[in-house]
């Protein structure tokens, strides 16, 4: 998947929010904070994709696997 996309999807290393609340449901009421960090996690795996026909770099999470 792209960054992009990655970076829309709940991280499920995420444990605290920025006021120090713990998340409850990671499909409602989650904030930024709770969101992938794509290639800035150190879990971040790079690689190449074709995107609309296009060659991209692309990656997905090193802890979770490719989907």
């Amino acid at each position: 998947m792209t960054e992009e996309e990655a970076r829309k999807k709940w991280c499920p290393q995420v444990r605290w929010t920025s006021h120090g609340e713990g998340y409850t449901d990671p499909f409602e009421n989650r904030g930024a904070n709770c969101l992938c960090i794509a290639s800035n996690c150190m879990m971040w795996k790079d690689s190449m994709g074709i995107v609309e026909g296009k060659i991209v770099k692309t990656g997905y999470c090193g802890l979770a696997g490719k989907v």
